[in-house]
């Protein structure tokens, strides 16, 4: 008898050994690992502290003009580094029509730094962000949608106002520059008034050379030159007051002297193609 019963415990014994080691088996089938996959946002590593990396997101936004008015102002906040698009509607500036469409922009911030560039709906460049400008003006090539984008330069949060005018002009005001037969040079005169701006023409062909000189005799005024298609060849800086190269398309050309700052400025414009 104490012999079976000997048996019959290691009998036991095995049986629960077994249902143990059966049990793990069953128990890693039902209930297998399981993992979980989330998304993580990008980040900048800084000393022991990681910094979510944002990007600004460019804000489109068409400017309003209330009826009968020709200026337009609208304000925005830019994060650092961030753009803001604004497009405006405006129409073609056509030499010898009894009237044209002088455009221009204007750029103020109270905190920050932002400059401004424009484009056309095509995307072609008519003034390059390199300028740096915060004023703009000239006569337009053709009638469409122009995209002006606001961009910060700063660090730190910028907030600005944008001001465009639309204003159509009367023929007298755009003069267009004849020469004398057998010359290739010649010189006019005039005078601008305070944030005012005198607009002349003059036709060249591809290939020639094109050479403005604007020289003052009181005043401060700048020279903005540019094609008759919208091609910005010269942008009227205060220090700029020259310009010289060669044309690749043959059209008219615009030289606008455009007033910066002080009394009347009264000029003589200097003009050569060759």
């Amino acid at each position: 008898m104490n012999g079976i019963r000997r048996a019959l415990t290691r009998l036991s014994m095995l049986i629960g050994c077994t249902l143990v080691v059966l049990g793990c088996g069953l128990s890693a089938d039902v209930a297998p690992a399981t993992s979980t996959s989330s998304q993580l946002t990008p980040s900048i590593t800084t000393g022991a502290t990681q910094v979510p990396q944002t990007t600004a997101k460019s804000i489109i936004q068409r400017i309003q003009f209330q009826p009968g008015a020709t200026s337009a102002t609208v304000t925005g906040q830019l994060a650092a580094h961030g753009t803001d698009q604004w497009i405006v509607g405006a129409q073609s500036g056509i030499v010898g029509a009894q009237s044209e469409q002088k455009f221009s922009a204007q750029l103020a911030f109270s905190s920050g730094q932002a400059t401004q560039s424009i484009t056309d709906s095509n995307g072609k460049t008519i003034l390059s962000d390199s300028y740096h400008a915060t004023t703009f003006t000239s006569v337009l090539g053709s009638t469409q949608d122009y995209n002006i984008n606001v961009s910060n330069s700063d660090q730190t949060i910028t907030n600005y106002t944008l001001t465009v005018t639309l204003e159509d002009e009367s023929q007298p005001k755009i003069q267009r520059i004849q020469f004398q037969p057998g010359t290739t040079s010649t010189t006019v005169t005039g005078h601008v008034i305070p944030n005012g701006a005198d607009y002349w023409v003059a036709k060249a062909q591809a290939g020639q050379t094109l050479s403005v000189k604007l020289a003052l005799s009181s005043g401060n005024a700048s020279v903005n030159v540019s094609g008759a298609d919208g091609d910005l060849l010269k942008f009227a800086q205060t220090t700029f007051t020259s310009f010289d190269g060669k044309l690749q398309t043959s059209q008219d050309y615009n030289i606008i002297v455009v007033w910066n700052e002080g009394a009347v400025a009264d000029y003589s414009l200097t003009l050569s193609i060759q």
